[in-house]
């Protein structure tokens, strides 16, 4: 586990980083809140295949949810 100032300075470092407090959470985020998990994957894989098509066509076709 990381300490929140630990982890907003290395948001802050990272230029594509998207840092998202849990409040509340301890060790199994995972298993604490599986539907913020899970749209926080979502937001980060629609993030990636867009910035994928873009490198590689110059547009995005992207139909993933978040996307």
């Amino acid at each position: 586990m990381t300490p929140i100032g630990h982890s907003q300075r290395l948001a802050a470092a990272l230029p594509l980083a998207e840092l998202i407090p849990v409040s509340g959470a301890r060790h199994m985020v995972g298993l604490e809140r599986p539907a913020l998990v899970s749209e926080s994957l979502d937001r980060l894989l629609g993030r990636a295949v867009r910035r994928r098509e873009q490198a590689t066509t110059g547009r995005s076709t992207s139909t993933l949810v978040g996307a």
